[in-house]
C-alpha cells in the first residue's frame, strides 16, 4: 500500500478493526434470525473488503485530484497562516461536539456511551496531528466521510436494528434501553460500537492533520 493512500485503507491501521466490528454484527444479526440486517451487515463487510483491496487502483487519481487542491490551500494560507490555524481548530471542536450530541440523538446506546464518541474524536485528530505535511492533505475526505456517517446513522433510527441493540452495562439502570442478556446481544452492541468508533475516528484524520499541517 503506497505511504499517501488514505488512512482508512492503510494494511497498518482501520481494516481489521473495522471488518471486525461488521462481523460481530453479521455474526449477531444471523443468530437472531434477522435476515435483513445480516445482509446490510454482510454488505457493508464485503464493500469494506472491496474498496480496501482494489485501493491501488483508485487511490492515485484521487491523490492527484487532492494535490492540485492541496496547492491552492498552501497559497491562501501562506501569507498569515494564524487565523486558519485557530479557524481549523475551531471546526474540529465543533466537529466534535457535534458527533456527540448527533450519535446519542439517533441511537440511544451512544446516550449511555457518550466518552465513546469522544475518544473516537480524540483518535482521529491525533492520528491526524501525527501526520503534518508527510502526507498529502486529505482534507477534501472530510466532508463526504461525514456526510456519510450520519447519513447511515440517521437511517439506523429507522430500522429494527436500532431496537436490537441493548445496553452492555446491566450493573447500570437505563430507560428506554434494555440491557444486554446473550452472547448474540453483546455481540451486536459492542460490533456496533466498534464500527462507529473507527469511522468516527476516521472522519476525525483530515481535521487533525489540517491543524498540524498549517502550522508546519
Amino acid at each position: 500500500m503506497t505511504e499517501g493512500a488514505p488512512v482508512l485503507f492503510r494494511r497498518s491501521a482501520f481494516p481489521a478493526p473495522l471488518a471486525a466490528g461488521l462481523a460481530s454484527m453479521f455474526l449477531a444479526t444471523l443468530g437472531k434470525a434477522n435476515t435483513g440486517a445480516a445482509l446490510a451487515c454482510g454488505a457493508a463487510l464485503t464493500v469494506v473488503a472491496a474498496t480496501w483491496w482494489m485501493s491501488r487502483q483508485w487511490w492515485p487519481a484521487l491523490a492527484s485530484s487532492m494535490a492540485t487542491w492541496e496547492e491552492g490551500i498552501k497559497e491562501k494560507t501562506r501569507a498569515n497562516p494564524g487565523p486558519w490555524i485557530v479557524l481549523a481548530s475551531a471546526v474540529a471542536l465543533f466537529a466534535e461536539l457535534m458527533i456527540i450530541r448527533w450519535h446519542a440523538n439517533d441511537c440511544a446506546v451512544f446516550g449511555f456511551l457518550k466518552n465513546v464518541s469522544m475518544l473516537s474524536c480524540f483518535l482521529g485528530l491525533g492520528m491526524g496531528f501525527s501526520r503534518g505535511r508527510r502526507f498529502s492533505l486529505q482534507l477534501p475526505l472530510f466532508i463526504p466521510a461525514l456526510a456519510l456517517q450520519l447519513f447511515l446513522l440517521h437511517l439506523l433510527s429507522f430500522t429494527t436494528l436500532q431496537e436490537q441493540l441493548g445496553n452492555p452495562i446491566p450493573e447500570e439502570a437505563t430507560l428506554g434501553l434494555r440491557s444486554a442478556s446473550s452472547i448474540t446481544d453483546y455481540l451486536l452492541v459492542f460490533g456496533f460500537v466498534l464500527t462507529v468508533f473507527v469511522i468516527n475516528a476516521w472522519t476525525f484524520v483530515p481535521l487533525g492533520q489540517l491543524v498540524t499541517w498549517l502550522m508546519d
